[in-house]
């Protein structure tokens, strides 16, 4: 038999859109969105969309307040600053894959209003801008949080990651105990 030295909530973080996800494959040491502010303060947990277009959460909120700084996790390159349905967005695409298979992946921060450009490159907890609440269309969590997201944007594998493989370790497998049979 095998044993887990993890909760069985970890494991949840092996399997994602039915691949395994490696350690953060590439980059060990991800930054928070908000410095000061660990995932165990999540206020909304990712769900996965049942379709493409379906509903789901598409991310994790962390608590957050007007103005407040808002830091990359990892290196990239900023792929888009601009707004979807009211809302100031950021997405950047990761320099350091994020699973084990190598994809490419976009972090998104909303409502942040950006510092930077597109094609800007930001290094891992850099600034990239601040929450920003004032959009006709202020979020889902009522002025209140940060939502960040992770995307896979390679062709042959489009789905969404939940951003909390960036912050826990994996379970690993260890051999059972043999036990006396006598």
């Amino acid at each position: 038999p095998i044993r887990f030295a993890a909760p069985l909530g970890v494991i949840s973080a092996l399997v994602v859109l039915g691949h395994p996800i490696g350690h953060a494959a590439a980059q060990s040491n991800w930054d928070l969105p908000l410095r000061g502010v660990p995932p165990t303060s999540i206020v909304s947990e990712f769900s996965t969309p049942k379709s493409r277009f379906g509903s789901g959460h598409r991310g994790v909120d962390f608590p957050a307040t007007q103005g407040q700084r808002v830091r990359a996790v990892g290196s990239g390159t900023v792929a888009f600053v601009g707004y979807i349905a009211g809302k100031p967005v950021v997405s950047i695409e990761l320099a350091n894959s994020v699973s084990a298979l190598g994809n490419r992946v976009r972090s998104t921060y909303e409502p942040v209003t950006s510092l930077l450009g597109p094609g800007s490159y930001v290094s891992a907890g850099e600034v990239i801008g601040h929450i920003d609440f004032s959009g006709r269309t202020s979020g889902h969590c009522r002025d209140s949080c940060l939502h960040f997201g992770l995307k896979v944007v390679d062709k042959s594998t489009t789905g969404y990651l939940s951003p909390r493989i960036l912050w826990r370790s994996l379970a690993v497998l260890l051999p059972s105990p043999v036990l006396n049979q006598s």
